[in-house]
Parts: C-alpha cells; structure tokens; sequence
C-alpha cells in the first residue's frame, strides 16, 4: 500500500477521495491533526474536553468534530455501495 499511496519511491500525483496529492498521505498528518482524530473517538463516546454541554467546547474543537464526522459519513456511505 505505500507504494499504491505516493509514499515509497517516486512521489506521483495521485487523487484519494477526490483530493489530488503528490506526496504520502500520512505525512500530510500532522501531531495537531492526529490529536483531533483521538478526540472524535472520545467525542463520539459522549465525552467532551470541557465541562458543560456542545457550546461550552472551543471553536475549533467544534469545528474540528464537524469535518471528521462528515468525512466519517462519507467514507461509510461510499464504503456500502
């Protein structure tokens, strides 16, 4: 799969999920952004970083959880079809 995905040998442009990328996908990750995605499983299992409900969580914790949980439907329903 490293090879299919850019990350060994020759960097290619290749499109994942509609997004063109000339370089490995995972080095696109950043430590900021894997936290986020530890935090969705947590968010996903009712817990939240602050206390108090949905608008006492920071902006971009929000924000964050609204792009991977539609990226996490999207994945799915691509997955069944």
């Amino acid at each position: 799969m490293k090879k299919v995905r850019g990350c060994e040998g020759r960097e290619e442009e290749i499109e994942i999920e509609g997004i063109k990328v000339n370089r490995c996908p995972m080095r696109m990750i950043t430590g900021k952004t894997m936290a986020y995605i530890e935090a969705y499983h947590a968010y996903r299992s009712g817990f939240l970083p602050n206390s108090g409900g949905w608008l006492d969580q920071p902006v971009k914790f929000s924000e964050a959880m609204r792009v991977i949980e539609g990226a996490m439907e999207r994945f799915g329903n691509e997955k069944s079809l």
